[in-house]
Order: structure tokens, then sequence, then C-alpha cells
């Protein structure tokens, strides 16, 4: 009974399971016994999660160790984006660049309150959308009133429009 209380799991949940059922099974005890003294040697991260659902078999109890055991072992396998998929640039160009007075985005002259021409979101109205607001009944709204003209431009094919306002 000493080494069953004192069992903890040192590796996997199927190596622990093996060791715990091998002692377990010579002892003569009640089931629920055997359930709570499986999940206090379960490592801690599993332990919580198992305790949680509140299983009321050993093996409900060795299911769901196992299942945890598998998340974590996933959530560890997800590796963080690598420097080289940021956006930007970094180091010796941006200070160049900043000594220039470029902005580090699209290179024109940057000053405080400048927005870059080529890079961020753009919204593009088509006539169907236009004909859905007018049917809503915003057609005096100012917003919509206004007219805008959507430049075509290289960007266009990337997704990226410049928008002008139309004089």
């Amino acid at each position: 009974l000493a080494e069953l209380m004192k069992l903890r799991q040192l590796g996997s949940v199927e190596q622990y399971q093996e060791n715990f059922n091998t002692l377990f099974t010579e002892l003569e005890l009640p089931v629920s016994y055997g359930i709570n003294c499986f999940i206090s040697g379960l490592k801690g991260e599993i332990q919580t999660v198992v305790r949680m659902f509140n299983p009321q078999t050993l093996h409900h109890v060795y299911c769901l160790a196992k299942l945890q055991e598998a998340t974590l072992a996933s959530i560890a396998r997800k590796t963080t984006p690598s420097l080289g998929d940021k956006v930007g640039i970094q180091g010796q160009d941006q200070k160049i660049k900043l000594d220039e007075g470029l902005c580090e985005w699209c290179d024109e002259h940057y000053f405080p309150g400048h927005k870059c021409k080529k890079i961020g979101p753009s919204v593009v109205v088509t006539e169907e959308e236009e004909t859905m607001r007018l049917d809503f009944g915003v057609e005096n709204h100012p917003a919509v009133d206004a007219p805008q003209v959507f430049e075509e431009s290289p960007e266009v094919n990337s997704g990226l429009c410049v928008q002008e306002e139309a004089s």
C-alpha cells in the first residue's frame, strides 16, 4: 500500500498506468480509492484537468489522463513565428530609412500623420453594395452621397486599392 501511495508519474501516462495497475491489482482496495490514488500521482498539469471531470471508473481516469497528455504535447509542438515572417525592416536598414526621413513601409517621405498609400486595408464599394445602402434608407447620409473614385493601380491585382476623393 505504501508503494502505491508513493507512486508518481515520471514518464508517460501509459508507463505510469502500467506501474499503477501492477501495484493496484495486488491489493484488494475499493475502486474509488484507486481513482484518487492514481489521480494524486499524476503530473500537476494533467492531474488538475482529470480531477475536474470527477471520473467514476479507473478506465475513465486513464482515458482522461491520456487525452490531457496528448493535448499538452500538441500545444508544446506548436511553433512560434520566425523573425523572417515579420513585415517591415529591422536593424541597419531601418536606421538608414529613418535618417533619410523615409517611411519604413512605403519609402515615401515620413511626417507626423503620414499614411502609407500602398499598404493597409482598402474597401471597394460595388454597384450592388451601393444599391443595398440606398435600399436601407441611408440615401441622404453625407457619407453615402460623397462620390468616391478608386484609382486602379498595380496594387489592385494584389488586393490593395488607393482611394482618392473625386473633385
